[in-house]
């Protein structure tokens, strides 16, 4: 699926987060989604809403630092990208961790503590090769 992103800048909150912009080129660029992406958006109603009329899912920069410690792939995140904050399609995702509960946030140190370890840990890095060892035998 294809996404088109409009970045936002703010100093704690994006002050015109415009919803209708971040959908301008969806048709122009065969996209499935759009999405906004900004520092916070703070509790505006009339937001919700317009995010809602043009289709658009916003995501703060938390929400992908979230995705990021959790792993998640494209599959995964597609349900993020439905019209509205993406926090809320989040908390769903988080919910459906290993430990099925709220409190495991990928922010937490053991966030999947088990006997399996942390959800989608990367393998150990390989050991380097080991070093040819030279013989002190002679070949006759």
């Amino acid at each position: 699926y294809r996404v088109m992103l409009e970045c936002k800048t703010g100093k704690g909150t994006v002050s015109n987060p415009d919803a209708l912009e971040a959908s301008k080129y969806k048709g122009d660029y065969h996209a499935d989604a759009c999405a906004l992406i900004g520092p916070g958006y703070g509790e505006d109603i009339e937001l919700q809403s317009e995010l809602r009329t043009h289709g658009v899912a916003a995501f703060t920069v938390d929400d992908l630092r979230t995705l990021l410690a959790l792993g998640a792939n494209a599959h995964e995140m597609r349900p993020l990208f439905a019209p509205g904050f993406a926090a809320d399609a989040l908390a769903d995702l988080l919910w459906s961790a290993p430990t099925g509960s709220p409190s495991a946030s990928p922010t937490s140190p053991r966030w999947s503590a088990g006997p399996a370890g942390p959800r989608r840990s990367r393998p150990p890095p390989r050991a380097a090769p080991p070093t040819p060892r030279t013989s002190t035998r002679t070949r006759r």
